[in-house]
């Protein structure tokens, strides 16, 4: 729902209740509802039972013009989410046996608010620019949290935390020049400040479910194009070059020291160095928990 607030401005506001029906696999895992006797706790089962995921949402903003190109919008949003899959340990009759059942018991929420400024392209330039600060707060990530805890002897979090995707402030902006008719060339760059993960020492963890943060990752691409005529056809330049300053953002951390860059896996862990294995500090160096190294991409296109 929306209504003018000025001749060049509007709030708006929303509510809704949603609802989404679990994936088959949470209702039809292990359909035979067996557990081979002495397996532990090392099967889960699906429940046909289980009821759609509720989420409740708000949202309020308003956009306003400011002279002839540029606009402003902040919205400010909350999600109540219920009914979240999880799992809940059963014992069985066979001694120490045990099996987690999906369920519906998780809960979370999420709330923020975003600013936005935008600029309609005019003297050759359009641009955009947003800012989001959001929370994501739940009592776990995983359906299978509770089963993994069990199976590890650690006991299950009764408290908020925050969720694997909770990052915090995200930030973004995008600018075109337009030097010719029929040309571009425009920056897009991108900020987000870390995720959570949960800290360890030797492979034990040492605090609440993701109690540190990630560093901050930031990214800068280049775009640009030229159409032009080509013997009576219509023809295409593009150059779009990503990860301009051949940045490398940590992905992904190792959770005793929460950089990828180093581990204190080699103080506690003798090195071997027999034939055919990769030393310790090879197999510590992972490319993988890196952002992709820098791309540079031509193209050329003719079409009728």
């Amino acid at each position: 729902m929306a209504f003018p607030i000025t001749d060049q401005g509007h709030m708006h506001f929303s509510y809704g209740h949603f609802f989404q029906i679990p994936s088959f696999s949470y209702l039809y895992t292990n359909p035979e509802f067996e557990i081979p006797a002495g397996s532990g706790a090392g099967y889960t089962m699906g429940n046909a039972d289980m009821e759609p995921q509720r989420t409740t949402q708000y949202e309020v903003g308003f956009s306003q013009q400011v002279g002839q190109d540029i606009g402003i919008e902040m919205t400010m949003f909350y999600k109540d989410i219920r009914n979240l899959n999880a799992t809940k340990v059963i014992q069985s009759f066979v001694a120490g046996d045990r099996y987690g059942l999906y369920i519906n018991q998780d809960y979370a929420n999420s709330k923020g608010i975003t600013i936005a400024l935008s600029k309609r392209p005019s003297a050759k330039v359009s641009g955009n620019i947003d800012y989001t600060y959001s929370i994501s707060e739940g009592n776990a990530s995983d359906p299978a949290a509770a089963f993994l805890d069990e199976q590890s002897n650690v006991e299950p979090e009764k408290m908020l935390v925050p969720l694997d995707w909770d990052q915090r402030h995200t930030f973004n902006t995008s600018l075109t020049y337009h030097p010719v008719k029929n040309s571009g060339i425009g920056l897009i760059f991108r900020f987000g400040s870390g995720f959570p993960y949960t800290t360890a020492y030797l492979g034990v963890r040492t605090s609440f479910e993701n109690n540190a943060r990630e560093p901050s990752t930031y990214n800068l691409d280049l775009r640009s194009y030229y159409h032009f005529n080509l013997f009576g056809l219509k023809a295409s330049l593009s150059m779009n070059v990503y990860n301009l300053f051949d940045i490398r953002n940590e992905l992904v951390v190792y959770s005793d020291t929460g950089r990828s860059t180093y581990t204190l896996v080699p103080t506690y862990t003798p090195q071997y160095s027999g034939p055919g294995y990769n030393n310790l500090d090879e197999f510590l160096v992972r490319p993988d928990f890196f952002s992709s190294p820098r791309q540079i991409k031509l193209g050329f296109s003719i079409s009728l």
